[in-house]
């Protein structure tokens, strides 16, 4: 008898692993329609001064585009005066090297430090 309940405990134990591993969600399937289906550059914004123009991410500093897009999880509507240092982003550059999309991650899904 005791054999049999530790078989039954080892099965039920794995089969609800496998049922938590089919129901898992996917990173992009808690993000909006409107965030990107590819995997722009990734990094958290370090510095942030909108009076001299600067923009630091993993110790880079970048230029914005004029046009510059920002989206958040609650507004596709976003502005760069509503980004905070600190916030986990994904940010696209044009071929002159300057942001023209930012779009802030929830909480949830922080990029990792290095």
């Amino acid at each position: 008898m005791k054999k049999l309940m530790m078989v039954l405990a080892v099965v039920f134990a794995f089969s609800s692993l496998v049922y938590a591993e089919e129901k898992a969600i996917e990173p992009q399937e808690m993000l909006p329609e409107y965030y990107p289906k590819y995997s722009p550059e990734k990094g958290r914004i370090e510095v942030l001064d909108l009076r001299k123009g600067v923009l630091q991410i993993g110790g880079a500093l970048f230029d914005y585009s004029d046009m510059v897009k920002v989206y958040f999880p609650s507004t596709p509507n976003g502005n760069l005066t509503m980004l905070r240092e600190g916030q986990s982003i994904l940010y696209e550059l044009n071929s002159n090297n300057k942001i023209t999309s930012i779009w802030v991650l929830p909480n949830t899904l922080e990029v990792m430090e290095r």
